[in-house]
């Protein structure tokens, strides 16, 4: 999506990530309701699914896949703005050269662009990964019992189970790997600036 934006976009490249932004103006919770209407039992997916006779996807709703959707629904127009601000210095005449060279479509994206490019993904891994981490709205409402993730069940520690030092122990894990993804992913952001890769006329990018 990012890559479309920035390269074919245009004119239109602002009003495109406005577009992609905009459910950021509406709450967390009424995000995620929304989404309960679309993947429930009388769901949008599900009416129109009975509308030309074909029978209900019940695992939709209250499960780990209802979860990673709402996640993914709620949380990628960061990865997008991040990967997108990396392609905005990126020199798509590049691709063009490969082609020119016999180099097909994907085999360009992952020798060129992909790894001019990786520092802006790995930070949009960061601003995803903290809040996916800790998450526990979008499995409450769709996930169910099936769907609970570590922030669930850290909350319940604290609240109906009352085990507080089994909480704070979970805590501490929780902290320890956030600690330890945010120092790999640094340092390879700091590995990747250090090499820098050679660009035609012999620059570094």
């Amino acid at each position: 999506m990012a890559l479309f934006i920035a390269r074919y976009g245009g004119r239109y490249k602002l009003i495109l990530l406005l577009l992609t932004s905009a459910p950021f103006l509406t709450g967390e919770i009424l995000r995620v309701t929304a989404l309960q209407q679309i993947l429930g039992p009388i769901g949008l997916i599900n009416m129109a699914l009975g509308t030309f006779g074909f029978d209900q996807i019940n695992a939709l709703m209250y499960s780990s896949t209802a979860t990673a959707i709402g996640l993914v629904y709620l949380w990628v127009p960061f990865m997008v703005l991040a990967i997108y601000l990396s392609l905005l210095n990126f020199d798509f005449d590049l691709l063009e050269v490969a082609k020119v060279n016999g180099a097909r479509p994907l085999r360009a994206f992952f020798e060129i662009t992909w790894p001019l490019n990786r520092a802006g993904t790995a930070i949009g891994l960061v601003l995803v990964f903290i809040p996916t981490l800790a998450s526990s709205v979008t499995s409450q409402f769709l996930g169910g019992p099936d769907g609970a993730l570590y922030g669930n069940i850290l909350a319940h520690q604290f609240g109906a189970t009352g085990t507080w030092a089994f909480g704070s122990a979970m805590g501490v894990v929780l902290f320890a790997i956030s600690v330890l993804v945010l120092a790999g992913v640094w340092k390879a952001v700091g590995d990747l600036r250090r090499s820098g890769v050679t660009a035609p006329g012999g620059g570094s990018i």
